[in-house]
Parts: C-alpha cells; structure tokens; sequence
C-alpha cells in the first residue's frame, strides 16, 4: 500500500513538473510544427506585396501608413489597406531585404506568440492546467494554420490573432478587483492594431459580451463591458 502511494505521488510530482515547463514545451510544438515553412521561398501573392512592391521596400513609407491618404488609397500601389501588416513587411525587408527565411521566420515567432498567448488567456479561465495546456497544443499544431504560417501575405490572420488575445487577456484581466487602471485602456489599444491588422477583429466585443455573460452573469462586469464599448 505504501508502495503503491509513493508511486502514486511521484506520478503527481512529475505531472505537476510538466505543467512548470508548460509555456516552453507549448512553444516547443508551435516551432517544430511549422519549422519546416522557413525553408519556402515567396509563394502566391508574395511577388506582389514584397519582392515586386517598391513600397514595401522603403522604410520612410513607414511615416505614412498611418495617415488618411494611405487608407483611402493604398490598394492602387499595394494591393492592401492593412497598416499593421504593411509595416510588419516593411520592417522585414529593411532587416532580411529579400531573403524569404526572415519573412517566414517573423510568421513562425507570430505563431509561436499566438499559442503563448491563448494559453495565458485559458489559464485566466480554467483552473484546470490540463485543459490550457492540451487546447494550446493543439491549437500550435492544428493543420488550419498552415496557410496563414506558411504564406507570408497571410501573415494578417496572425497578427490580428495575436492582438485579438492580447486584447482579450487585458478585457478579462481588467475585470478583477486588482487590476492596474491601465489593463482596460491597453485592452482598447490591442483592440486598435487588431482592427488595423484584420477587420475579422470587429467580433471582438461580440466575444467580450459572450465571456461575461457566460462566465460573470451575476459580476459587475456587465457594466464594465458597457464602458468598454
């Protein structure tokens, strides 16, 4: 019997050491998963924004992405209206220039970064490690991503996905009784370079309702989600 707790705790303990390295091992998926697309050239629509675009290819543009002019009228040059992605691009080509391992490499870190970060949001959510830590790895090794990984003009659904969950874990983090005065506006900040990644970004506080309303029905965060939109 003694024999059989004794095992039994070392069972637990080395159970309870794996959830320790949980963030390096959810990373260690997201990498291994998709390391192999640093090894593609531009592929598809590539040619368009980066290799054959002189847009992409001088950094002042980066004092105009932001203005009026450029929303109105970048498709005619660009083929895209997506500021946070734009400079994302032209900040590639100003370090890898037209070496397609970088490019590919920024895609690799942005996933890696979005499992990261669904993880942080999950454990904000559920006491249970198990249940963050298997949903995280299967999302870094889910097949869905492989066209958004792998196509660096797709590059749009990664990082609205990473501002998404930021925005997200500040939205729910905001909510407690502890939390600094400037998790809400940095909740709204993500939010922003979400909208101006991916206008998927709009369902944000579709989702932000759908928390509160599952998880704080009776919480004062209705009202919070109120002064959030």
């Amino acid at each position: 019997m003694l024999n059989q707790i004794s095992a039994r705790k070392k069972r637990l303990l080395s159970i309870d050491s794996l959830y320790v390295y949980r963030y390096p091992l959810a990373a260690f998926f997201s990498v291994i998963a998709y390391l192999n697309t640093t090894q593609l050239g531009f592929v598809w629509d590539d040619q368009v924004f980066i290799v054959n675009s002189p847009f992409i290819q001088d950094w002042k543009n980066l004092f105009h992405i932001f203005t009026s002019d450029f929303l109105r009228h970048s498709w005619k040059d660009l083929d895209v209206n997506r500021p946070v992605m734009v400079v994302s691009l032209i900040l590639d080509f100003w370090i890898w220039k037209l070496n397609p391992i970088g490019y590919h490499l920024t895609n690799l870190i942005l996933h890696t970064l979005n499992t990261l970060s669904l993880m942080y949001m999950l454990e904000l959510i559920f006491i249970d490690r198990r249940i963050t830590l298997i949903s995280a790895v299967i999302f870094a090794v889910h097949p869905v991503h492989i066209e958004a990984v792998s196509a660096i003009n797709f590059r749009e659904d990664l990082l609205v996905t990473l501002f998404f969950l930021l925005s997200l874990i500040c939205f729910i983090k905001g909510l407690r009784p502890e939390a600094s005065k400037w998790i809400p506006f940095l909740s709204i900040v993500f939010y922003l370079f979400a909208l101006l990644s991916k206008e998927s970004a709009l369902t944000l506080p579709i989702i932000a309702f759908l928390y509160l309303w599952i998880w704080m029905r009776n919480n004062r965060g209705y009202w919070i989600f109120i002064g959030y939109i």
